[in-house]
């Protein structure tokens, strides 16, 4: 049986170990050997990583070829705006989907509240195939397949050893939760692409040169573009090069006049290149911020800011509701209190989720070990401020959501530390279990990790794809009905009008949190005939669709199954 701190067991990096000034440096005889074991393999990752964006691709393909639609509201948003964008009519929606802006006619200009990156990505699919749902699939089938790719690498890069960087590769492509999002045209590929990489040229900008505080600078404004939070990527960047700085401070003289200088000079590189990282975010960003002030009259709608005021999820969908901090604070500070604690319990239990349940512990233990590795340090800090931003800030979107889209670039960080935490609790129950050969036993339970990792996906992806196509199927049938009863630019009052507007070609408005009479008010203004009441329906309309309330300006036309459709008037 192997010792606890036999390296060749253990997560250390083959070519070098930490000292206690943050700096690194090569070990001697055995820092030699393994630099010689790794030359000889050199060539050896890149036809590894090769084989992993196949096989990545090859289960991304497998998966999205089932799937012949979008699926979901922010799916079916995010291709009607590339739609919008291959017809020429620029950055536009031809429904409303939230109140938090009203919109004074449709079409309105669009992205007050989703980024653009995922339907530029489309649109540009487009321009080379054509406008089709396989088209709109590519862009995130292949940034999903370079996922694991990049686990692969940072798996090399951080531990050195061939077997971290499989399995953190695999997990990434046997991710579980979210299995069948990875190849909608949804903004999963490109956030977690993105904003995984601007983490790593952080790490490498404090590890390795400050240079990579550049590509980091760029990855985060490209993460922004993706998601409102990707901001938060530049934020970590930041962050952590303060905390190199206070590392060092008052070291001076400690290692000679030399290293005194050397040291100088890193201060002040790390310093130029960070602020170069923040000028570089800035002008990624700063082409949609023109673009802002020219179609809303501010480089940062509010739209989205005022879900930090929310009481209610729905509220995003109440008409004309107030939404502002003296609002929010009338609510009292005890519901304030225990809306975030409640949100902090419920992203917690997403984290679980996220990690499939059995890998949390085994998580928590590589992390306690991998604290002071330089290369986490940005993993930490954004998770950090990720699930702050998500449970204490947007309170009510996070755990609906917002959290799971935001997570996603710290998987392979999360699937290295299990790796860590599982081989560390095999050394240590070897202590105990004597006839366990440890090199073995690390092998047979990483296969059982990955084993478990890819049923879990299976299950989740075929569970998915049995209920994917039912608001689809239902909103067909709904838009047969309607084309002969109303004009091609008339809109409908429903719970999804981006999945409406994808099944039929026809504008809609999101059905109102509000009373009937308010309900109905909005949809005499944006000129709707025909409203639709569905099982997902407004909770201020459950009365009315349990039959205990019927208003007399809205009479039955059409019942499709769980919908009622409803004229406004009551005029043939």
């Amino acid at each position: 049986m192997n010792s606890v701190g036999d390296s060749e067991h253990l997560p250390l990096r083959a070519e070098e170990i930490e000292c206690e000034n943050g700096t690194t440096r090569t070990g001697d005889a055995d820092g030699a050997a393994a630099k010689r074991s790794l030359g000889a393999r050199a060539s050896r990752p890149r036809s590894q990583a090769i084989a992993v964006f196949l096989l990545a691709l090859l289960v991304r393909v497998v998966t999205a070829w089932p799937i012949t639609q979008p699926g979901y509201m922010d799916a079916y948003y995010y291709y009607h705006v590339a739609d919008s964008l291959y017809h020429g009519k620029g950055f536009v929606e031809e429904f409303v989907w939230n109140w938090l802006t009203i919109p004074a006619s449709l079409p309105h200009p669009s992205n007050v509240y989703w980024m653009p990156l995922i339907s530029v990505l489309d649109y540009l699919s487009f321009l080379i195939l054509g406008e089709s749902f396989r088209a709109a699939q590519l862009p995130s089938i292949l940034l999903s397949s370079l996922f694991p790719v990049l686990a692969y690498w940072v798996g090399w890069d951080i531990f050195g050893r061939a077997r971290y960087a499989w399995i953190m590769a695999l997990l990434a492509i046997f991710s579980g939760v979210g299995i069948l999002y990875w190849v909608t045209p949804d903004n999963f590929g490109p956030f977690a692409v993105v904003g995984f990489l601007s983490l790593v040229f952080t790490y490498k900008a404090l590890r390795d040169t400050p240079w990579y505080h550049l590509p980091a600078g760029v990855m985060a404004g490209l993460a922004y573009l993706s998601r409102p939070d990707g901001v938060l990527f530049l934020a970590t960047q930041l962050i952590c090069v303060c905390m190199w700085l206070l590392e060092r401070r008052g070291r001076r003289g400690q290692a000679g006049q030399s290293a005194d200088g050397d040291r100088r000079v890193r201060w002040s590189s790390q310093i130029t290149f960070s602020l170069g990282s923040v000028a570089l975010f800035a002008l990624t960003i700063a082409p949609w911020l023109y673009r802002n002030q020219l179609a809303f009259g501010a480089v940062w709608p509010s739209g989205g800011t005022k879900t930090l005021f929310l009481i209610d999820y729905n509220d995003i969908f109440a008409y004309g509701k107030e939404l502002s901090l003296e609002h929010y604070l009338n609510w009292g500070f005890t519901n304030i209190l225990f809306s975030k604690i409640a949100a902090s319990a419920e992203n917690a239990l997403l984290v679980a989720e996220l990690m499939l349940f059995y890998m949390l512990p085994l998580a928590l233990i590589g992390f306690w070990i991998l604290r002071r590795r330089v290369e986490y340090r940005p993993f930490f800090v954004q998770a950090a401020l990720l699930y702050v931003a998500m449970s204490w800030g947007f309170t009510f979107p996070g755990p609906r959501g917002s959290f799971l889209h935001s997570s996603v670039a710290l998987l392979p960080f999360v699937y290295g530390a299990t790796v860590v935490g599982l081989d560390h609790a095999i050394v240590a129950a070897a202590t105990r279990l004597r006839h366990w050969q440890v090199p073995r036993a690390q092998r047979n339970f990483a296969v059982l990790l990955v084993a478990f990792a890819v049923l879990t996906s299976a299950g989740l992806a075929v569970r998915g794809m049995l209920t994917w196509n039912e608001r689809y199927d239902r909103y067909e049938q709904l838009a047969a009905w309607l084309a002969p009863r109303t004009a091609p630019d008339e809109p409908v009052m429903l719970v999804d009008p981006p999945g409406y507007y994808y099944s039929s070609g026809r504008p809609g408005i999101v059905a109102t949190n509000d009373d009937l009479p308010t309900s109905i008010q909005v949809a005499r203004r944006y000129g709707v005939r025909y409203i639709v009441l569905e099982l997902a329906h407004p909770w201020p309309w459950h009365q009315w669709y349990l039959g205990n309330e019927s208003p007399p300006e809205l009479v039955l036309r059409e019942t499709m199954g769980d919908m009622r459709i409803y004229e406004v008037g009551g005029s043939e």
